[in-house]
């Protein structure tokens, strides 16, 4: 694999069998990173920045769209007594979301509020990509097969990172 340091963008792709949920044999998503700081911002580098992300818009078939709930409520007017339902649709936690990322706002469209939620979104998201990318994707066939056990369980690295030092963290990334 190129170290990680030459990549200036990434795509993960998914491939599935004919299924009932969607049209798709492949959904895709795509990661550019900006992954040198800018002149002006050398010593407040912080490691790949992502700066624009996309995913395959998933072509549901009729009523299979996991990603999504339809609820209907049932309303009643307050002074005639009638009632009527009311359709709602809510975003379900999915999977499939992954290919639906967040989206990245021009810097035009950016006030400090919003800036930091969405740098949050994107950075979650992009850290998803990198587990699927670093972690999964090279141990595909020791999941498939059962093989990767729980004690080489990859998702322990993320859960302890917060008990480290960051200078140690930082010292043992590039020791490696």
């Amino acid at each position: 694999m190129v170290p990680f340091e030459n990549f200036q963008s990434y795509t993960l792709v998914f491939h599935f069998g004919p299924n009932e949920y969607f049209t798709q044999t492949e959904l895709k998503k795509w990661y550019e990173l900006q992954v040198h700081p800018k002149p002006d911002e050398i010593f407040d580098y912080d490691g790949p920045l992502v700066i624009n992300t996309k995913g395959t818009q998933i072509d549901w078939k009729d009523g299979k769209n996991v990603t999504k709930k339809v609820i209907k409520k049932k309303q009643r007017r307050g002074t005639s007594g009638a009632s009527r339902f009311v359709t709602k649709v809510i975003k379900v936690d999915s999977f499939f979301n992954f290919f639906d990322p967040p989206k990245v706002k021009d810097k035009n469209e950016i006030n400090e509020d919003d800036d930091t939620a969405d740098q949050e979104l994107l950075q979650a998201d992009f850290e998803i990509g990198q587990l699927f990318r670093d972690q999964i994707v090279p141990r595909a066939v020791l999941f498939y097969t059962g093989e990767s056990t729980a004690d080489n369980d990859i998702f322990d690295e993320y859960d302890d990172m917060e008990e480290y030092d960051e200078d140690e963290v930082f010292k043992l990334h590039f020791l490696l």
